[in-house]
């Protein structure tokens, strides 16, 4: 809030910081994803069979991405945690008479999967049919946290000269991959134009 003093700004513990990006649900929008399955019948009884399937839900043109800029307040900051101190603080991005600056903070996720399968028929009706499946499965996600600042000096007399331009970048990235046998049976049931 306006009037807050320096060393209280952004500091989350203190009553009059307000979070405006994070603290909650992050990259939780609508994405483009596609599945795609392709079988090969190896005998013409249909009884053996190779499957392949591959799904994907990536990260969609500018999911995630938030830009926040002093508007309404002279002041924004970036909270941290002081391991020196044991103690809540942090980095002053607008300060008036200190610092004016901006952070982008950019989020992204996506998920990948393949799957190789043999399918072998155990049972089949003139409606129906149970298929076994045993196979492979390979799936990996990843998300990554990127922010980055674009901060100047306008502290007269500071330790840093006025007009001093700063940039920072901070990137964090994480990923899972999993391997792993895969066992499953594919039931099929037809009723005139139906099928379950």
């Amino acid at each position: 809030s306006d009037g807050t003093d320096r060393i209280d700004a952004g500091v989350l513990v203190r009553p009059d910081t307000r979070i405006l990006q994070g603290g909650g649900r992050s990259d939780d929008n609508q994405r483009f994803g596609g599945r795609v399955s392709l079988g090969y019948w190896l005998d013409a009884c249909q009884t053996n069979a190779v499957d392949v399937t591959w799904f994907s839900l990536g990260d969609g043109a500018n999911s995630g991405n938030y830009f926040n800029q002093s508007t309404g307040s002279p002041i924004l900051a970036r909270p941290f945690f002081d391991a020196e101190t044991g103690q809540q603080n942090a980095e002053l991005v607008a300060f008036p008479n200190v610092v004016e600056g901006s952070v982008e903070v950019l989020t992204s996720s996506e998920i990948h999967s393949l799957a190789a399968l043999l399918r072998h028929n155990a049972m089949r009706g003139c409606n129906n049919r149970l298929d076994i499946l045993i196979g492979y499965r390979f799936l990996r996600f990843r998300e990554g946290l990127t922010v980055e600042e674009n901060l100047v000096s306008t502290e007269q007399g500071g330790t840093v000269a006025v007009g001093t331009t700063i940039d920072l970048w901070d990137s964090f990235s994480t990923g899972n991959e999993f391997h792993g046998g895969e066992f499953g049976l594919d039931f099929r049931l037809e009723r005139c134009r139906w099928a379950w």
